[in-house]
């Protein structure tokens, strides 16, 4: 992956940047998008209810299918012409 060094002012603008955004020249010709660094502050933990999560893992426990399966089944949804 190559990189770039974004200066003080660059720095600043991107920092306010809380999702994926696309960069546009002037002309409006997208020049790339900007991924923001995941942030793993408690304002986003607190989106999951933990406690949640690991009940219904629970309750759901070995009710899956083999993911071999799932695949040959979505496979067998396709149309003919993409297989």
């Amino acid at each position: 992956m190559g990189q770039l060094i974004a200066d003080a002012d660059l720095s600043r603008l991107l920092s306010q940047v809380k999702e994926p955004t696309e960069i546009t020249n002037r002309q409006g010709t997208v020049v790339g998008v900007f991924m923001p660094q995941a942030d793993d502050s408690d304002a986003l933990k607190a989106l999951f209810d933990w406690d949640e999560v690991a009940r219904v893992a629970k309750e759901q426990r070995g009710q899956g299918v083999p993911f071999e399966e799932a695949l040959a089944r979505l496979e067998a949804l396709a149309p003919s012409d993409t297989k």
